[in-house]
């Protein structure tokens, strides 16, 4: 970010740093998704042997929690973005 050199002091967000920030989160949903994936796997192999591995199955409630925990995160930003632009017909 830089600082606004009309006003001195409030910093001006920099065309990219939204994107950025975007492509971040878009990465780690999919790092927590394939957690999911991998902790899902090891439930199902266990549970095809025929026996209840608990430490998988926790893992996936972790990795569940974690995805949950980020999309209810991106949902709220989103929702305080969309409400902080001001209408089309507002600007002008």
């Amino acid at each position: 970010m830089r600082k606004n050199t009309e006003t001195g002091s409030a910093p001006i967000e920099e065309p990219m740093d939204g994107e950025r920030a975007a492509l971040a989160t878009d990465c780690l949903a999919m790092k927590l998704e394939l957690n999911v994936i991998d902790a899902e796997s090891a439930v199902l192999e266990s549970e095809a042997l025929g026996v209840t591995d608990a430490v998988a199955m926790r893992r996936l409630d972790r990795a569940r929690g974690e995805l949950r925990k980020l999309l209810a995160q991106r949902q709220r930003a989103r929702a305080l973005s969309s409400t902080s632009r001001p209408i089309d017909g507002d600007a002008a």
